[in-house]
């Protein structure tokens, strides 16, 4: 995740794109979800230890987890009054992707 916040951070800055409103689709959120179960988002980024508690369910930790990484893409925005709209989304999911 690094690496995209990395390159997040140069597209959101880039002086050609600083008139335009941005979205952001965080995609495979299938993916994401498994993947929590087995690599917790704690041992990557120790602040997020602080957003849980011992009763949440999958799903309840899957929905903290999403406004969390939400929230590290918003700090690179920072105080910047132009738009970033942020999607979660599934691509294999068809409700999801439009024809």
């Amino acid at each position: 995740m690094t690496d995209t916040k990395d390159l997040f951070k140069q597209i959101y800055r880039n002086k050609f794109l600083r008139p335009s409103s941005l979205i952001m689709f965080l995609n495979k959120m299938d993916i994401f979800a498994e993947k929590l179960k087995y690599a917790p988002l704690e041992n990557f980024y120790p602040e997020f230890k602080k957003e849980l508690n011992d009763e949440m369910t999958d799903e309840e930790l899957f929905d903290v987890a999403i406004d969390f990484v939400k929230s590290l893409f918003s700090k690179i925005k920072g105080n910047d009054r132009r738009p970033l709209y942020m999607h979660t989304t599934n691509a294999t999911d068809t409700r999801n992707v439009g024809e």
